[in-house]
């Protein structure tokens, strides 16, 4: 296939990469995430602290959970293996019989007497917390991140017709990003690796990564004549998820948040519940930029709060962005009067609506830019809505935007 439009100016490049809901980290945090929503859908109130890692048919689950509820482990996991592809064991791995280990014990009396045992929720423990948006995308995410995000879904359709019956689970992808004067120009590099059966010639499987992955998802004002696609690079991939790599939970973490070209605390969110300010200072610390950058006044924003245990509000927020339009200093007062109470734990926990049962949608895909999951932490800020401009119907517009 060949890309004929000419290459783009470009003063930058930036880059991000994406993995599969079969990649073996990914099921780790898939794993953490289905029992914290299984102890929710029971008790609201549940303390959950989970982290999963495998290899073959062996799943490690430790942690801490405090909950009226008793969630069947084992049954969720298996669950996860089924719904990422893995239910009649042809990809090797055979959820019948997986061994699930645990090591679960209850929170420790002392972090829940300083997250609970004060007038008000306190943080559950310190942290470093980061939120992101961009108007770069419809979804406020970074253009790199959100194309390799859609080489990847666009493959899992693929996966589910009968032309891609030979591709499998895991996989991974990566897109080097040309940008001029800090906006999406073009795609430099496409990387994407595909686990196959191995009745599946690798021809075959290149085919149909360019010509109904690449070419389907990827905008084609940003695909040009300079652009260097490389599809299963290394080879043949026909061993894959847990069976050829050990996957550990919490450890794809700008996959999960916006690429490495967006400040991260350095927690990781699947499999703790909505006391955690890894993950819930995060989410609302996003809420918060997405909020500034739907006004149409900032180009970008990025969110920072600071926490120490046991602590009812945050030590410290901060907002830097771009502005691109007059208004500015009416949102930052804005933000300035609602950071106290927005940022406070059980605020979060109230607002961001994270005792509810709606984590195992996140903890593939990404936690951020996901509108047709209508998530809390990606509604509009009332306060802030007020002061966007009135005409933002051109905003954000990239190449695969809706007319």
């Amino acid at each position: 296939m060949e890309f004929r439009n000419p290459p783009p100016t470009f003063t930058d490049r930036t880059s991000a990469e994406f993995v599969s809901d079969g990649h073996p980290d990914k099921l780790c945090d898939q794993f953490g995430d289905a029992i914290l929503d299984a102890c929710l859908e029971r008790d609201p109130a549940s303390r959950v602290a989970v982290e999963a890692a495998c290899k073959g048919h062996d799943v490690f689950l430790l942690g801490e959970i405090t909950s009226r509820a008793e969630a069947d482990a084992a049954a969720c996991v298996r669950r996860v293996l089924e719904r990422v592809g893995h239910g009649d064991g042809r990809w090797g791995l055979d959820p019948r019989k997986v061994r699930v280990h645990q090591h679960i014990t209850r929170q420790s009396e002392e972090i829940r007497a300083a997250v609970s045992g004060g007038e008000a929720l306190g943080a559950g423990d310190q942290g470093v917390v980061c939120g992101f948006a961009t108007d770069a995308t419809p979804e406020r995410v970074p253009a790199d991140w959100a194309v390799a995000r859609a080489l990847l879904l666009r493959l899992r359709e693929v996966r589910r017709t009968p032309a891609g019956a030979g591709l499998g689970p895991d996989a991974k992808s990566l897109v080097v990003m040309q940008n001029h004067c800090g906006r999406p120009v073009g795609v430099e590099e496409i990387v994407i690796s595909t686990q196959h059966a191995p009745a599946e010639p690798l021809a075959r499987v290149r085919e149909l990564l360019m010509e109904e992955v690449v070419a389907k998802a990827v905008p084609p004002e940003w695909l040009h004549r300079g652009t260097r696609v490389h599809l299963n690079p290394g080879g043949s991939f026909t061993s894959g998820g847990p069976i050829a790599d050990a996957g550990l939970s919490g450890r794809k973490l700008q996959v999960d948040a916006y690429g490495p070209n967006a400040f991260h605390g350095g927690g990781a969110f699947s499999g703790k519940d909505g006391t955690k300010v890894d993950r819930a200072g995060a989410y609302a610390a996003r809420r918060l930029a997405l909020a500034l950058v739907d006004t149409g006044r900032f180009a970008w924003a990025r969110v920072c709060a600071t926490y120490a245990i046991g602590s009812p509000a945050a030590l410290r927020t901060q907002v830097e962005s771009q502005a691109k339009e007059e208004g500015t200093l009416a949102c930052m007062q804005t933000y300035q009067r609602l950071a106290p109470e927005m940022f406070a734990p059980a605020a979060m926990l109230r607002d961001l609506e994270l005792t509810r049962p709606i984590f195992s949608q996140v903890a593939a895909w990404g936690h951020f830019g996901r509108p047709e999951l209508d998530l809390p932490w990606e509604r509009p800020i009332p306060e802030l809505a007020a002061l966007a401009l009135p005409d933002l119907s051109a905003c954000g517009r990239h190449p695969w935007a809706a007319p």
